[in-house]
């Protein structure tokens, strides 16, 4: 048995990308033969329709810092939250 909670992001809230961007998460959908999960959201600034794996929403990605340094941020958060840099050594 899987105890594990599984987060999904609130829908109707207005997120920043980590590379820039604004999105808005619409809906969760499963994939049709993988019975994945995905996450259906809209870019503020384009209008378009993306989608991606529901686990990827809350992923942490590595980042070169200005000074050379690496870190790891959010891949999404809430729009106007200030993100926080966890150092890599």
């Amino acid at each position: 048995m899987n105890n594990q909670v599984r987060r999904y992001p609130q829908i109707g809230l207005i997120y920043s990308h980590y590379k820039g961007g604004m999105y808005e998460p619409l809906f969760v959908s499963t994939h049709s033969e993988t019975g994945e999960e995905l996450i259906n959201y809209k870019s503020i600034h384009f209008g378009t329709y993306h989608s991606r794996p529901l686990e990827m929403w809350f992923d942490k990605v590595e980042i070169e810092l200005d000074n050379g340094d690496k870190g790891l941020v959010s891949r999404f958060y809430p729009h106007g939250q200030v993100e926080s840099i966890q150092l890599l050594p």
